[in-house]
This record gives C-alpha cells, structure tokens and sequence, in this order.
C-alpha cells in the first residue's frame, strides 16, 4: 500500500519552493480533526523516517504560515519526547 505524502516534495526538496495545495489541504485537515497525535509523531521524527530524504525542520514548522491557518501549538506541550 502506498501511502499519501502530499508534503514531502517541499519538506525534503530544496528545489520545491512551496507546499502544494495537496498538502496544505492535508495538514488543515488534521489539525482540524484535533490530529495533536499526528503533530507529536513530526515533532518526534517518526514521520522523517517515512519520507524519502531527510526532512528540513524549518520547512516544517513553515507549513501553517505558508498554509495561511492557525495551528495552536498548546496540545503540543502534551508530546512525549522521543
């Protein structure tokens, strides 16, 4: 089964210069499905280690602004560190 990484293109491709649609769509989605468990799996690097490169943080932390949403940060105090 191949899984969906709308994101990946920009988080690991210095030569993609922004997220698509694709992505923002999917990253609004789960934050508005409450998806903290998911942000906790990015922040911890289990999701690094399903993407085909290694993952620029910054990128990462880029996408809401770039998304143009909120992400409330407060559910991520709630993360076990890895």
């Amino acid at each position: 089964m191949k899984m969906a990484m709308p994101c990946a293109g920009f988080l690991t491709d210095a030569s993609v210069s922004e997220p698509s649609p694709a992505c923002c769509r999917g990253l609004r989605s789960v934050a508005d499905d409450g998806g903290t468990i998911c942000f906790c799996n990015v922040g911890n690097g289990d999701v690094a280690k399903l993407l085909p490169a290694p993952m620029n943080s910054t990128r990462m932390f880029s996408l809401p602004v770039l998304c143009n949403f909120n992400l409330r940060l407060e559910p991520l105090a709630h993360c076990n560190p890895s």
